[in-house]
């Protein structure tokens, strides 16, 4: 079988998200919203957001687990590059 990589570049996004807590808290709490990463395939990108699948199948090249981040949430994009390795030897 012969292993290909996605027609999408993999992206990391750092993005300021919502925020989400679950504890019981004072209406008066500092809740802030969730800065963090975020990796995918860039599946699709306009003026106002982008949209990264954290999964991609080739055989109907349909994705899974897609995110999307409006474009003034976005700290920083990483365009990353990987590569495809075969590992050698018994397993």
């Amino acid at each position: 079988m012969e292993l290909k990589m996605p027609p999408y570049p993999l992206v990391a996004v750092y993005s300021r998200d919502w925020g989400m807590d679950n504890a019981v808290r004072d209406v008066g709490a500092n809740f802030t919203p969730a800065v963090g990463w975020a990796v995918g395939w860039l599946i699709k990108e306009t003026k106002d957001s982008l949209s990264i699948a954290m999964e991609y199948f080739a055989e109907d090249t349909s994705v899974r687990h897609v995110q999307t981040y409006p474009r003034e949430t976005i700290v920083k994009i990483v365009r990353l590059e990987p590569k495809l390795t075969r590992r050698s030897g018994k397993r």
